[in-house]
């Protein structure tokens, strides 16, 4: 996994689809990625998980986004369940989503809005390479989001292919099969 260790990287020729981020320089914020596009702060994330954003998410408390299928994602402020320090100034952002209207939220991860250096981004490079503690130091996993034509003409993501523990798996609409 890499992440890019400097700000001001043009993220849109090397990592992000053409068709879902605008054209320009993204200054990188944490391993989350908090970023700012002119003055609106994004998060892109870098995260290679099933349930990661698809676009870039606005940071904006509670806004509940469409993902894949019948899934939602979206940001709250919030303390982590074992934080001490309880000030305002401490809460951080907790990426959350849900596989349906009826289901719970489910937190995912979380990250503070913080600059990180060139040396920051060499430790984190490392230890998801080469710690086995980290998951995807030992296991592979492998993500392919399918696309679709969308209704103005833009390419959109429609679902994904998994490589998960041997096994290929699909999400489509929402729902995943073996295949």
């Amino acid at each position: 996994m890499h992440i890019p260790s400097a700000y001001g990287h043009d993220l849109k020729s090397k990592v992000c689809r053409k068709a879902t981020f605008p054209a320009g320089k993204y200054r990188l914020g944490s391993p989350a990625i908090p970023s700012t596009v002119a003055s609106d702060p994004i998060l892109c994330t870098w995260v290679s998980a099933v349930t990661a954003a698809t676009l870039p998410v606005p940071l904006i408390e509670g806004l509940a986004r469409h993902s894949l299928g019948a899934q939602e994602i979206r940001l709250v402020r919030d303390w982590m369940p074992t934080q001490r320090k309880r000030t305002e100034e401490a809460k951080l952002w907790i990426y959350q989503y849900h596989n349906s209207p009826e289901s719970a939220w489910n937190s995912f991860y979380a990250f503070a809005e913080l600059e990180f250096t060139q040396a920051d981004f060499e430790v984190i490079n490392w230890w998801t390479g080469h710690s086995p503690g980290f998951c995807h130091a030992l296991t592979m996993l492998l993500i392919k989001f399918l696309r679709r034509e969308g209704e103005n003409g833009q390419q959109e993501i429609c679902g994904k292919r998994m490589l998960v523990k041997g096994l290929v798996k699909e999400n489509l609409d929402g729902r995943t099969r073996v295949l």
